[in-house]
C-alpha cells in the first residue's frame, strides 16, 4: 500500500512538473501556444484556446463540412486516414484511406447528415488537447495533430481520424 501510495505522489508530481513546463514553454514561445491550461477534472488533457490556431482550424473543419466543400474538407486531412463506416447490415467497420479521391469516393459515406450534425454541433470548448499531442473531441470521434515544419515552432493542423459518434 505505501509502495502505490509512493508511486502515485510521485507521478502526480511529475504530472504537475509537466504542465509547469508546458506553461512556461507556451509563455516564451507564443507561435506554439495552441492551449490554455486549464486541465479537465475527468481526463488528463488540456482543453483548447478559444483563440488559438486549433479552434480556427477546427472552425474552417465545420464550415467546410456544412458548406459540403469538400476540395476545403481533403485539404483538412492527413493522409493516409483512418475513418469508420458502415456495411449494409449497418455494422461498422474501420477503413485506412491512402489519398484525396479514395477519400472523396467514400464522402458521402463517411459524412452522412448525422455525422455533420454532429461536427456542426460541437464547440472549441469540447476539443480536448492529450497528453500524447492530439486534440480530440469526445470519445475521440475527430481526432486533429499539429505536424511541426520546422524547429521555430510552426505547425500545420490535420485530421487524423474521423469516428462515427457512438451516442449510449
Amino acid at each position: 500500500m505505501c509502495k502505490k501510495l509512493l508511486v502515485f505522489s510521485l507521478a502526480f508530481c511529475l504530472g504537475l512538473l509537466s504542465l509547469q513546463l508546458f506553461k512556461l514553454n507556451n509563455e516564451t514561445s507564443p507561435q506554439k501556444t495552441i492551449a490554455d491550461s486549464t486541465i479537465s477534472d475527468n481526463s488528463q488533457s488540456v482543453q483548447i484556446n478559444q483563440q488559438s490556431p486549433i479552434a480556427d482550424f477546427f472552425h474552417n473543419f465545420q464550415r467546410a463540412v456544412a458548406k459540403d466543400d469538400r476540395k476545403a474538407v481533403v485539404s483538412l486531412i492527413n493522409f493516409p486516414i483512418e475513418v469508420q463506416l458502415f456495411d449494409k447490415k449497418h455494422q461498422p467497420y474501420y477503413k485506412i484511406i491512402k489519398n484525396e479521391n479514395e477519400f472523396l469516393l467514400n464522402y458521402d459515406k463517411i459524412f452522412d447528415e448525422s455525422f455533420r450534425i454532429f461536427i456542426a454541433r460541437r464547440k472549441t470548448s469540447q476539443l480536448l488537447f492529450s497528453t500524447s499531442g492530439e486534440i480530440f473531441i469526445m470519445r475521440s470521434e475527430i481526432r486533429i495533430k499539429p505536424f511541426y515544419t520546422n524547429d521555430n515552432g510552426n505547425f500545420e493542423v490535420k485530421i487524423i481520424s474521423l469516428k462515427y459518434p457512438s451516442y449510449q
